[in-house]
C-alpha cells in the first residue's frame, strides 16, 4: 500500500500543507528549495481529545494516545532507524530524499527524549542512545553529517570523515540535548564534561553548552 492511502483513512483528522522549503530553512537541509507535502492534524481540539483521560472511560479508549507512552515509542524507533541506516551507509544529501524520515529523525529525536520523564526513560531507548553515540561510530558520524553541531546547514558537513568528529557529550551540548548530555556523561563519567574535543569550535562540551544556552 503506497503511504498515501493512508490518508484515505484519516480524512477529516489530517490535511496536507503544501510547503515550499528555502534557503534558511535549516530544519530540511538536504530538500532546500523543493515543495512539498507536510502532514498536520485538522485541528488542535483533535489532539487534545486523543489525549485526554475521557478517552480511557469510552469505547475509543484502544485510541487514546499518552504523551510520555508516544514520545518513548517515538525515541525508540528513531534510534532503531538511524543505526539501521548506518550500518551500511554513509549520509549524503541523496540518501536523505530517498529516506525521507532520517533527517526528521536526526533533527528531532533529541526533543522526544527531553519529552520523556527521568524515571520513565526506558533501557532501550538509553542502550539505543548509547550506541548511536559511540566515539568514532558511523552512527555518530551520520548524526554530525546530517546536522553538523558546530556548522548545521553548511554544505561541508556531508564531506566529515570519521577522524574529525566530535566526542559524543560536545556533540549533545551543541544542540541543547539535556537528556541525552545526561546519559553520555552517566556513561562516560563526569570527566567527560572537561575534554578537549579535537576539530570543534569551542573546545570542550562545557564552553559549548555555555555558548548554545
Amino acid at each position: 500500500m503506497a503511504p498515501v492511502a493512508v490518508l484515505d483513512f484519516l480524512a477529516g483528522l489530517v490535511t496536507e500543507v503544501p510547503r515550499h522549503i528555502g534557503d534558511g530553512d535549516d530544519d530540511h537541509h538536504a530538500r532546500k528549495n523543493t515543495d512539498v507535502i507536510e502532514i498536520r492534524l485538522a485541528h488542535f481540539s483533535i489532539k487534545e481529545y486523543l489525549m485526554s483521560p475521557r478517552m480511557s472511560s469510552n469505547i475509543s479508549a484502544t485510541f487514546g494516545i499518552k504523551e510520555t507512552d508516544a514520545n518513548i515509542r517515538i525515541a525508540e524507533s528513531c534510534l532503531a532507524c538511524h543505526l539501521h541506516w548506518s550500518k551500511s551507509v554513509l549520509a549524503t544529501p541523496y540518501l536523505l530524499r530517498e529516506h525521507h524520515l532520517w533527517e526528521y529523525v536526526v533533527a528531532y529525536w533529541p526533543k522526544h527524549l527531553d519529552l520523556i520523564p527521568s524515571d520513565k526513560c526506558t533501557l532501550s531507548v538509553t542502550k539505543g542512545v548509547l550506541q548511536v553515540f559511540t566515539r568514532g561510530s558511523q552512527s555518530l558520524l551520520n548524526m554530525a553529517r546530517i546536522r553538523d553541531p558546530d556548522r548545521w546547514g553548511c554544505d561541508s558537513a556531508w564531506h566529515k570523515t570519521a577522524d574529525e568528529l566530535v566526542l559524543p557529550l560536545y556533540y549533545a551540548c551543541s544542540i541543547d540535548a539535556l537528556k541525552l548530555a545526561g546519559i553520555i556523561i552517566e556513561a562516560d563519567g563526569i570527566s567527560a564534561i572537561g575534554e578537549v574535543s579535537g576539530n570543534s569550535s569551542f573546545g570542550n562540551a562545557l564552553q559549548a553548552a555555555v555558548w548554545h544556552s
